[in-house]
């Protein structure tokens, strides 16, 4: 009889079937069942359906659409807060909104800005805390430098001074050295380089996003939104 059920193993596992269908079918252990047919090849297409047909691949797969369907009816939820907010018309929250459009980093989670200009990140972080209620603690601060006109502590000691941010908002400095070629000293050097703002935080990104969805009259970009 044994030699019988290997045989009947090996057709069905040709066949497509699992491991645990044949033990059920020969009424054997699918320890007996996996040596037998452990030299039985299966296509790719096979491979794929019994994949799907796991227990633990669908129930992974299930979950995982469920939070990827919470996701976005979340940020929908914040985008629609954002266009409710845009139909209020307040200056600050339309430049601001605005400035993150021209000069904004386009991510699903986080907001952020680079740029030299401290007046231009002074507004963006006006907005950020009097119309998207961010507080400091939230804020990150990150310098990009060059060290031949100023030091690194002088810089990080400017924009946290003219942001009127805390030292505990900055993230470490990335410095761009001075080459060889240079001869010591660049010509037309940001005496304090650039600085970014950043705000780890998808309400607040999906809610400017929907604001600028009122302002611009456009559906958005679903990489994003």
């Amino acid at each position: 009889m044994k030699p019988e059920k290997q045989k009947a193993a090996r057709r069905l596992r040709k066949q497509g079937c699992s491991v645990r269908e044949i033990a059920a079918r020969l009424e054997v252990s699918r320890g007996s069942v996996s040596r037998w047919v452990r030299a039985v090849p299966l296509t790719s297409d096979q491979q794929r359906v019994l994949k799907l047909r796991n227990p633990a691949v669908t129930g992974h797969l299930a979950g995982a659409e469920t939070n990827k369907r919470k996701g976005e009816e979340r940020r929908e939820k914040w985008r629609q807060e954002g266009r409710l907010q845009a139909k209020e018309a307040d200056w600050l929250h339309v430049a601001g909104c605005m400035l993150y459009w021209g000069e904004g980093d386009k991510s699903r989670n986080m907001a952020g800005m680079s740029n030299s200009d401290p007046e231009l990140l002074k507004l963006f972080l006006r907005f950020l805390k009097e119309c998207m209620g961010v507080e400091d603690a939230n804020i990150s601060v990150r310098l990009h430098v060059y060290t031949d006109r100023a030091s690194v502590e002088e810089s990080e000691a400017f924009w946290l001074k003219i942001l009127g941010l805390p030292p505990k908002s900055l993230r470490k400095t990335v410095v761009n050295n001075v080459s060889r070629a240079s001869k010591g000293k660049r010509k037309r050097s940001l005496k304090h380089g650039t600085c970014r703002l950043l705000v780890t935080k998808t309400e607040i990104v999906q809610k400017i996003y929907g604001a600028l969805q009122e302002y611009g009259a456009f559906q958005g970009n679903d990489s994003i939104f």
